[in-house]
C-alpha cells in the first residue's frame, strides 16, 4: 500500500511512502520510487525522479526522498517492492489514487496603471500592467489590453481599442499598450488580462 500525500501549490514537496505487507521470513530488500509528471497519465515516459530505497528485513515501510515540484500538472508516483528470496516482486499501478498528487498552477496578481488624462485634440493614452506573484514561469505569455469607452462603467459593451498579445517577459516587469487617440471625450477604463502559462493561471484586472 502507498500513500503520496494530499495535492500541493507548486514549488512544494512530493514524497511517497510505501508499507508492504504479507511478507514471509523476509530477507531484506528494497522499494524503488519513480514519479511521472506532469500530466504523463500512463506512466509511459520517463520518470522525472527516481530512487532506490533499502527496506531491512525487519522494515516493513518505506519512505523516498522528496522531490521539490517545477511544474504544474498531475504527477503520479509508483512503488515497486523488489522483493527477495522468500517474497516475490511487486508494483503499484499509474493513476492508483492514493499515488496521484495535484501541483497547483499559481494564481498571480496583476495591477495596472493608465496613463494621464489627455485632451480630445490628439493627446494619446495608453495602460501599463506588472504580473507579480508567479512561480517558476514558462515563456510565452502575453498581455491583453482592451479600452472601454465613455458610459460603458462596466466594460460589457465592445472595447473602443484593443492592444493584444502583449509579450511579457518571463524575469516580469511591466509592459505597455500601444496607444490610443480619444476623439471622445469621457472616461475611457482599460482592463488588462494575463494570459497564464503552464504553471501560472491566466488572471484579469478589473
Amino acid at each position: 500500500t502507498t500513500e503520496a500525500g494530499p495535492d500541493v501549490a507548486l514549488g512544494a514537496d512530493l514524497s511517497d511512502t510505501a508499507t508492504v505487507t504479507g511478507l514471509v521470513s523476509p530477507l531484506g530488500s528494497s522499494v524503488d520510487f519513480a514519479l511521472y509528471g506532469p500530466d504523463d497519465t500512463t506512466c509511459a515516459g520517463t520518470p522525472i525522479f527516481e530512487v532506490n530505497v533499502p527496506l531491512a528485513a525487519a522494515d516493513t515501510m518505506a519512505t523516498s526522498p522528496t522531490f521539490t515540484t517545477t511544474a504544474a500538472g498531475t504527477h503520479s508516483w509508483i512503488a515497486t517492492y523488489n522483493g527477495d528470496d522468500n517474497n516475490e516482486a511487486i508494483a503499484g499501478e499509474c493513476g492508483d489514487p492514493a499515488e496521484t498528487v495535484e501541483v497547483l498552477a499559481s494564481t498571480p496578481t496583476i495591477t495596472t496603471q493608465a496613463s494621464a488624462g489627455v485632451t480630445t485634440n490628439g493627446g494619446v493614452i495608453f495602460d501599463t500592467a506588472t504580473v507579480t506573484g508567479r512561480i517558476l514561469p514558462q515563456p510565452g505569455a502575453s498581455i491583453d489590453f482592451r479600452l472601454y469607452g465613455p458610459g460603458d462603467e462596466t466594460c460589457e459593451r465592445l472595447p473602443v481599442f484593443e492592444s493584444l498579445a502583449v509579450s511579457y517577459p518571463v524575469d516580469g516587469g511591466s509592459v505597455r499598450s500601444a496607444t490610443f487617440t480619444p476623439t471622445v471625450a469621457g472616461t475611457y477604463r482599460w482592463v488588462a488580462t494575463y494570459s497564464g502559462d503552464g504553471n501560472n493561471v491566466s488572471v484579469a484586472g478589473e
